[in-house]
């Protein structure tokens, strides 16, 4: 007889095995009474070309409230509400000029996206499309990537340097004349 909770539990095991080796590394830097929540919560998703991977919008923004305190409450963890790291492959993020979608960035291996609004006031919305045959992305519900960016100084550096490199290509691709290219 097999137990299949058991087989759960141990495929779960290896899913941080499955990551980018910087990312891995650096989560694994998060405090470890942790590790068996992030590794439960890990989920590894595969696309094919042109799958819509994720649209995010972030949440509407207050004037005073703190940052993490307010952007902890405003997504629930749903289906399309997680940060996603690409395993292996690549992904387009898409912008709107208000009149039609532009390649914000390509994203290959060990890049991220989503959870934006955790690590800046206004970030803009986009979609993350797959753009290689095989895209699999791991995907992590925002309640632990919240956990994990309050506890993990080094991961949260890393991510806070894609979100601006991120807002800031969507920046130029939407409001100003360098739009192609």
């Amino acid at each position: 007889m097999i137990n299949i909770n058991y087989d759960v539990r141990l495929a779960k095991k290896d899913l941080l095995q499955q990551l980018p080796p910087r990312i891995a590394t650096l989560i694994l830097e998060t405090q470890e009474s942790l590790h068996p929540v992030i590794n439960q919560a890990l989920n590894i998703v595969e696309y094919s070309l042109g799958d819509q991977i994720l649209t995010y919008q972030p949440p509407a923004q207050t004037s005073t409230q703190s940052t993490l305190k307010r952007k902890k409450n405003t997504l629930k963890d749903s289906e399309d509400c997680f940060a996603g790291i690409i395993c292996q492959g690549r992904a387009r993020l898409l912008v709107s000029d208000g009149q039609k979608d532009i390649t914000a960035e390509l994203l290959s291996e060990d890049r991220g996206f989503g959870a934006d609004h955790l690590l800046v006031s206004q970030p803009f919305g986009y979609r993350a499309m797959a753009s290689s045959p095989t895209v699999k992305i791991a995907q992590i519900p925002l309640s632990v990537m919240t956990s994990i960016v309050e506890i993990n100084g080094s991961f949260r550096e890393h991510w806070l340097k894609q979100t601006q490199i991120r807002e800031q290509l969507s920046f130029f691709r939407t409001l100003t004349a360098l739009k192609s290219h």
